[in-house]
């Protein structure tokens, strides 16, 4: 379900990533949610943000492609 949350005086809208899985008895077979492209920005250290996300993907063995948003950053 599409939820919405208040940042900067903006509305922006979000998924729950848990809420995209069906839940299962056992956790063990939950299935895994396949990330395969992560968007960062607009922000004023969005290349340092892509990297990091990048470190997290990699250190849960995912390999989705990460790319900083080309929206400029209004802050």
């Amino acid at each position: 379900m599409l939820k919405f949350r208040v940042s900067r005086n903006l509305l922006v809208p979000y998924y729950q990533l848990s809420e995209l899985i069906p839940a299962m008895s056992e956790p063990m077979t939950r299935p895994q949610l396949r990330i395969v492209k992560v968007t960062v920005g607009p922000s004023r250290h969005k290349d340092l943000i892509a990297e990091s996300v990048r470190m997290l993907l990699s250190q849960h063995g995912h390999a989705a492609d990460v790319d900083v948003s080309r929206t400029p950053y209004r802050g």
